[in-house]
């Protein structure tokens, strides 16, 4: 409780402070980004943004090359806003099972982004390289789409995986009005 007094007039103000958790950071999500009536294709865009805008890559990895577990996972993204790409691709996929949108994870070369799922066609989706590091400031908030909704050839120009393992993303065009049923 804050207690203000003014001419002699005593206000108090009462502040409940809760913590930051999922469930309470994809209500902001979906409260801020997320409009009545958005397509698929709008509310990954809205993911990526907010990811982007929110989440700094935890820089420790080139400074101390040590990362805490914390930086691995959607809370700490979520609730730190703080993440290496796992982080980054954990949170993505938080979000999308939210909306109810099929994604799942890919790794391959020390590195994780996702694979989404638009109108059964699937596309890469990589985070942590739409946010790059500018100058070594950490401080982008500038949302690239150089790795949204991208096929395998072309996530194969810089990116490794067990391709076996995923489904195939060849579609260069994405159904932009498709709502998940």
């Amino acid at each position: 409780t804050i207690t203000a007094i003014c001419n002699g007039k005593s206000y108090d103000c009462k502040i409940t402070v809760k913590a930051k958790t999922n469930s309470s950071t994809l209500r902001v999500i979906y409260k801020q980004y997320v409009k009545p009536g958005m397509s698929d294709y709008e509310k990954v865009a809205a993911a990526h943004k907010w990811l982007i805008q929110n989440v700094k890559y935890d820089k420790r990895l080139y400074t101390t090359g040590k990362i805490p577990y914390v930086s691995h996972t959607a809370k700490g993204a979520f609730k730190y806003g703080v993440a290496v790409c796992d982080g980054y691709s954990k949170a993505f996929m938080t979000i999308m099972e939210h909306y109810n949108i099929p994604c799942m994870m890919v790794t391959g070369g020390q590195h994780a982004w996702n694979l989404v799922k638009i109108k059964n066609k699937w596309y890469h989706v990589d985070c942590t390289y739409d946010d790059p590091i500018v100058n070594w400031s950490f401080n982008n908030t500038h949302v690239y789409k150089t790795y949204f909704l991208k096929t395998d050839a072309y996530m194969a120009k810089d990116h490794t995986w067990l391709k076996k393992y995923f489904p195939k993303a060849k579609s260069t065009s994405v159904d932009k009005k498709y709502r998940t049923k």
